[in-house]
């Protein structure tokens, strides 16, 4: 529900093409759901032309294009913040992130309930999730956080009894049911309670499989 101008340039009279590069910071903390970007091109004053398809007025939008962005769905990219380790977070001030979670929440939605905290004091793992063309060392610690993240949240739902019991019988973007299809994409025609057994009896053995159907440091 925040409207404000990112930037703003004038365009000048000139002949051929004219390219216009805009930029702006958006803060994180400040839009949820969905962001749209809007490119407004307006008449700066009244125009001059007399001729019957001319803007007649100043402010008069004469092109505008939208760019829109889903913050919240399960479209979305998994939900991650930068955060100070220092300031607290229940997290060793030299880790270079944490899955914030609660397994008793699971009816909770998922893009409001789990967060993956990212050690602002950590330069390389900073650098990993936010860099648009990683190179190997940073796909290798993107490797390493997917791996993680997502073996906390399989195994950690496979041990609540609530979560073995209901058999994904969640809502529609809850933490449960978010994790429920995870599991039936990466474990595909075995049951949740057969699953919970192995993770439980052979976590070892469970971890490497999960490790494999998760393709770590494979690309």
């Amino acid at each position: 529900m925040l409207r404000r101008s990112l930037a703003r340039v004038p365009i000048v009279n000139c002949e051929g093409t004219c390219l216009v590069e805009l930029s702006g910071d958006i803060a994180g903390s400040d839009v949820a759901g969905a962001l749209h970007i809007d490119t407004t091109v307006v008449t700066a004053g009244r125009p001059d032309s007399q001729t019957p398809l001319s803007a007649r007025h100043a402010g008069a939008v004469l092109l505008r294009e939208r760019h829109s962005v889903q913050l919240d769905t399960s479209q979305s990219l998994f939900p991650v913040e930068v955060v100070d380790f220092n300031k607290g977070y229940w997290a060793n001030r030299e880790a270079g992130w944490r899955l914030s979670w609660n397994v008793l929440a699971l009816d909770q939605p998922f893009f409001g309930s789990v967060r993956l905290l990212i050690n602002a004091a950590h330069p390389r793992v900073v650098h990993a999730v936010s860099g648009d063309f990683p190179n190997a060392e940073a796909s290798a610690i993107r490797s390493a956080i997917y791996f993680d993240a997502a073996k906390a949240l399989v195994v950690g739902a496979l041990a609540s009894d609530d979560f073995i019991e209901r058999d994904g019988d969640y809502a529609e973007g809850s933490c449960g049911r978010t994790i429920y299809s995870m599991i039936q994409m990466l474990f595909p025609g075995d049951g949740i309670g057969g699953l919970a057994a192995a993770a439980s009896q052979r976590p070892d053995h469970f971890s490497t499989d999960l490790q494999g159907r998760l393709r770590l440091f494979w690309s």
